[in-house]
């Protein structure tokens, strides 16, 4: 990385912390002003150039993630859609999609609102960012994915592997599958299924897998898995990455959309590994 560029995700902090700055920060800010916001930080980045202008083509490395993070982080969750209930009423929003995503279940010319019954689902070069009640929940859809939105505390993964973050302390959240389910209370967490098997692995936090009745809690830096046709969960420590690469690059690609939205004239930051 050369000296005058920002990475969106520095290599010192991992995505849990990324995810919870974007989510608890606008949360947290109930009279956010977003034009001002903005106004400020647009500002900001043309004095950090020597120029009054917004034609920015460089940022200096001092400002790393607090300015130009956040920036876009809040552009992000400027997209959010509030849990309204049932009745098809969106319980969260689509943030970000890229290559072969589709989108059904929901009402026409509202494909970025999602309610009860809504899916979506990933091609071989697929991918998404989706977040639900309040933001509360953000989940991360890799490839290959199939996602259905039950409830607002409520999902179905079908196939394929989400990466989520739920606030923490912020109550229930469940993700079914077809051989289980996890019962979430605030982590970060990966979830894949592939033929008769779903593995969780817990970065943060705790996750409660199982089957039925039968539970088992997984702890941070452990996987669980559940075996179709089996009655009892494993759990061992685990022995892939706590924040998954293609999990980042995602979250990257969506920021910088965003970002690019709301300063269209303001050169995105570089994303050089």
């Amino acid at each position: 990385m050369r000296g005058n560029e920002v990475r969106f995700i520095p290599a010192d902090r991992t995505l849990d912390a990324l995810m919870a700055s974007f989510g608890e920060r606008w949360n947290q800010s109930s009279g956010f002003d977003e034009e001002e916001f903005v106004r400020s930080v647009t500002l900001a980045i043309g004095r950090s150039s020597g120029s009054k202008g917004a034609k920015v083509t460089a940022f200096p490395s001092r400002w790393r993630w607090s300015v130009i993070g956040f920036a876009a982080a809040a552009c992000l969750a400027a997209m959010v859609v509030t849990d309204l209930g049932g009745d098809g009423n969106p319980l969260g929003s689509l943030v970000y999609s890229g290559g072969q995503t589709q989108v059904t279940g929901t009402k026409p010319g509202t494909s970025d609102l999602l309610g009860s019954g809504a899916t979506i689902s990933t091609g071989k070069d697929g991918e998404a960012l989706v977040a639900m009640d309040h933001n509360r929940v953000n989940l991360i859809l890799r490839q290959d994915t199939v996602l259905s939105l039950a409830e607002v505390d409520t999902v179905t993964l079908d196939k394929g592997e989400v990466w989520v973050r739920v606030r923490p302390d912020s109550g229930f959240f469940e993700i079914k599958t077809p051989t289980g389910h996890a019962h979430i209370h605030g982590t970060t967490f990966g979830v894949k299924v592939t033929e008769g098997r779903t593995e969780v692995v817990v970065a943060s936090g705790i996750v409660e897998i199982g089957v039925g009745d039968l539970c088992v809690d997984v702890p941070p830096g452990h996987r669980g898995s559940l075996e179709a046709g089996s009655e009892s969960p494993e759990v061992l420590e685990a022995n892939v990455e706590l924040s998954p690469s293609w999990a980042v690059e995602t979250f990257n690609r969506a920021s910088q959309a965003r970002y690019s939205d709301f300063f269209p004239s303001v050169a995105t930051p570089g994303m050089n590994p």
